[in-house]
């Protein structure tokens, strides 16, 4: 019966521990997309520790320094903190870059959308005026046969 009780407990601390992991996962693969998504500010990123991280992951700020998660999964979070804030740093000090070929393209194709926009106003107010000026009344000039002697 002992035995049991200890397989079932033993069961149960598992099952704490993966989800924990899992957490961890979790909060780590939502922090790079918070980061590429843009949503991340300097101050989040320099405010980010060992601690806020686990916060974040909904464990207690000092989960890391377990016995089970000290040497391995630790050093692995502080690697990614790290990486994370350096990739921040250089993309920040990283001149602002100019638009994409795809943007010149959508910019010129927009340019020239207008100037065919504008031409055929143009030419539909020049058609206009003509079309006036044709329907004009104005005298005409008929010309009559010359009448034969009878």
């Amino acid at each position: 019966m002992e035995k049991q009780k200890t397989i079932h407990l033993q069961l149960i601390a598992k099952k704490r521990s993966d989800a924990a992991l899992s957490a961890i996962q979790d909060a780590r693969d939502g922090l790079t997309r918070d980061f590429h998504a843009g949503r991340l500010t300097p101050q989040d990123l320099a405010a980010l520790t060992l601690g806020s991280f686990c916060v974040r992951a909904g464990l207690g700020p000092n989960f890391l320094n377990g016995e089970k998660y000290k040497e391995h999964v630790k050093p692995e979070i502080k690697e990614f903190i790290k990486k994370l804030k350096a990739t921040a740093a250089n993309e920040r000090a990283a001149p602002p870059r100019g638009p994409t070929y795809t943007e010149r393209l959508e910019l010129s194709n927009a340019r020239l959308r207008d100037q065919v926009h504008a031409a055929r106003l143009l030419l539909h107010e020049k058609r206009s005026v003509i079309r006036t000026i044709s329907r004009k009344a104005e005298a005409k000039v008929v010309r009559l046969l010359p009448q034969e002697p009878t």
